[in-house]
Formats: C-alpha cells, structure tokens, sequence
C-alpha cells in the first residue's frame, strides 16, 4: 500500500518544481517520492490557482455539510411531530 499525502504537501512539492527551479526527477528525488508521482500532481494542478480553496477551508466545508444534515434531519423530526394526530373515535 502506497503512502498518503496531505493536499498541501502535495502543493509544496509542485511548488518546488514550478517556481524553485528544481527539476522534476531532482525534485522527486529529495523528496524522497516517485518521479511518476509527482509529475501527476503536477499534471493535476497541484499547484492551485487564485479560486482554489485551502485545506483548512476544505475542512470547514465538511464540518459545515455535516452540521447542514444534521439540521435538516431535526427538522424533519420537528414536521412529523406538527402532524395533526388521528381522529379518534370515542
């Protein structure tokens, strides 16, 4: 199984191939990664553009989905409780 890195990491290392002047199999090499690794990220835009989000604001979208569901879910127990009840014979 092949190792994970986080986003930024990923950006860092493109970085040091597009503005640090290293070339990409240098670069690989003192990043201890493969060659073919990090030309994918570079392929993939690792390097984010001005409306790229941040890690940290990734994360806050998460937590604000998580949050939304859970919103929405009492809400939904809030409706069925406002349900007129059954009539009821006596």
């Amino acid at each position: 199984m092949g190792r994970k890195f986080n986003e930024e990491y990923k950006q860092e290392a493109v970085k040091l191939v597009k503005e640090g002047g290293l070339s990409l199999c240098q670069a690989a090499r003192d990043l201890g990664i493969a060659p073919s690794t990090l030309c994918k990220w570079v392929k993939d835009g690792g390097d984010p553009g001005p409306n790229s989000l941040t890690v940290s604001e990734k994360e806050e979208i998460k937590a604000l989905r998580k949050e939304n569901a859970t919103l929405r879910m009492e809400r939904d127990i809030l409706k069925i409780d406002e349900l007129p009840q059954s009539v009821s014979f006596a």
